[in-house]
């Protein structure tokens, strides 16, 4: 029986033989990395932008899904009271006489909500629900505007405020109503906002749109005179403390004028230009007749002030916002104790 022979050349060696070049030692590239993308496809997923629904989300959702709600649906159903009827003609007069119009209801001084109300009239048709619809608009813009305050009273206080002014009962009937009262507190809320953003970042923009503001304010309602005194009063409160409190009050003084004159006085000039072509309705209206019927509607003497008091401000306050002035009472009073508090820890 034969013997197979043994070809030295296909034995097994330790090692990589002389013979063998190294084109044939270099490892094969596995083809599946061939066919892998040019793109790192693990970077792209990991800086994909991430979308996180909070607790505060929620909550923002569910007070703006009510205060929609609240304020549209059915916005005609109720019938006008005398005020808003009156002041649904004066609108409906504008759009069909145009400027001859302005004049044609003694005592009724239109303003620049009602004219934006006329040209919805005009670009729509007339109705009920049309009449209301810049007011409750506004409405919803003031609960927007509680988002806003996030960077001055910080995520729960804005939540509070925009609950609070969603919830509310009387701010969602007049909203529903049209009285234009609303419209004058969400131009106050505006104004107080960008001022507040102006402690940071001053400019003469800033100062411009405050002045527009402040003229919206104080142009569309007779409560804006009121409320304008209210937040002048508690501002030179706090002005005053202040200054009783620092050190070098005049150089203070002198520094900050020298600093914020020009905002200062940019302001000044449009929000004096601006409540004068808006409460005249662009001068069709003798200044002087206008700002006495609007002083007399916003402030009367002590003793109407009280029986009107009696009558309106308190059954309002003591019923239908109870709860609201009871958490209100509560939150300031936790405010001024964590204040004191601190200061004295």
């Amino acid at each position: 029986m034969a013997m197979r022979e043994e070809n030295p050349e296909h034995r097994w060696r330790l090692g990589v033989d002389a013979r063998t070049s190294a084109s044939e030692v270099q490892p094969s590239r596995p083809a599946v990395a061939e066919s892998l993308p040019s793109r790192d496809v693990s970077h792209a997923r990991l800086a994909r932008p991430v979308y996180v629904v909070t607790v505060e989300h929620i909550a923002w959702g569910a007070i703006g899904v009510w205060a929609v709600l609240t304020r549209l649906v059915a916005l005609g159903a109720a019938p006008m009271n005398p005020t808003g009827a009156i002041a649904a003609l004066a609108e409906f007069a504008i759009v069909k006489d145009g400027r001859a119009a302005l004049a044609a209801i003694p005592g009724h001084y239109a303003s620049w909500p009602e004219l934006l109300q006329g040209a919805v009239f005009g670009a729509i048709s007339a109705g009920d629900a049309r009449a209301r619809i810049v007011v409750a608009i506004c409405g919803l813009i003031m609960v927007k505007l509680a988002f806003a305050t996030r960077r001055c009273v910080g995520r729960a206080g804005a939540l509070a405020l925009g609950a609070m002014l969603a919830i509310s009962p009387t701010l969602t009937y007049y909203s529903r109503d049209g009285a234009t009262a609303v419209v004058s507190m969400t131009a106050m809320l505006a104004a107080i906002l960008i001022a507040e953003s102006m402690r940071s970042k001053p400019g003469v923009i800033r100062g411009a749109a405050l002045g527009v503001s402040i003229a919206l304010w104080l142009s569309c309602d007779a409560t804006g005179y009121a409320s304008a005194a209210t937040v002048a009063v508690a501002a030179a409160c706090v002005g005053a403390f202040k200054l009783a409190t620092h050190d070098h009050r005049r150089l203070r003084i002198r520094v900050w004028w020298q600093r914020r004159r020009a905002v200062v006085v940019v302001t000044a000039i449009v929000a004096i230009v601006g409540w004068l072509a808006l409460t005249t309705v662009w001068f069709s209206y003798p200044v002087a007749d206008v700002s006495a019927a609007k002083w007399r509607a916003a402030f009367a003497l002590p003793s109407v002030a009280f029986e009107r008091g009696l009558r309106n401000v308190i059954p309002i306050l003591g019923f239908y916002e109870f709860a609201i002035m009871a958490l209100a009472i509560v939150g300031a009073a936790a405010i001024v104790a964590d204040k004191a508090r601190s200061r004295f820890a």
